[in-house]
């Protein structure tokens, strides 16, 4: 009993940090990342908001090949935004209240992935698209 109690307790604490719960992220093809994150120059930046509640806006649909970033800004104290978890990223990148993070996203192969807050509660969606 007190170990179902626990997980409760456990779980409406992850809630109460992020605001609201999310369902599981989009499934992400392997294929779809580089090993290392791109180094060219972004031509299109997309702006996204971090707030207490999701990312805004959650999905983002990018150009196979153009290279392409996601600029971040967090508008919350929220402590479930201070970071943002990328697949490719061996460590989530620290987003600080009212400070731009631009982070290059890989757009060699088409394909869709998930990016997450550092606690893997709120996601985002990205899909590259061969068709444009």
């Amino acid at each position: 009993m007190t170990r179902y109690l626990f997980a409760l307790v456990t779980m409406l604490g992850w809630l109460t940090a992020c605001g609201k719960s999310t369902p599981a992220p989009p499934a992400a093809r392997s294929s779809t990342l580089t090993a290392n994150a791109p180094t060219a120059e972004a031509t299109r930046v997309v702006r996204v908001k971090a707030t207490s509640t999701s990312f805004e806006p959650a999905e983002i649909t990018l150009n196979q090949g153009e290279p392409s970033a996601i600029e971040f800004e967090r508008v919350t104290e929220s402590k479930c935004m201070r970071a943002v978890r990328m697949p490719w990223m061996k460590k989530a990148k620290d987003l600080a209240v009212g400070e731009k993070v631009l982070i290059p996203i890989p757009t060699d192969k088409s394909g869709t992935f998930a990016y997450a807050c550092w606690m893997n509660m709120l996601y985002g969606r990205v899909t590259v698209d061969a068709s444009k």
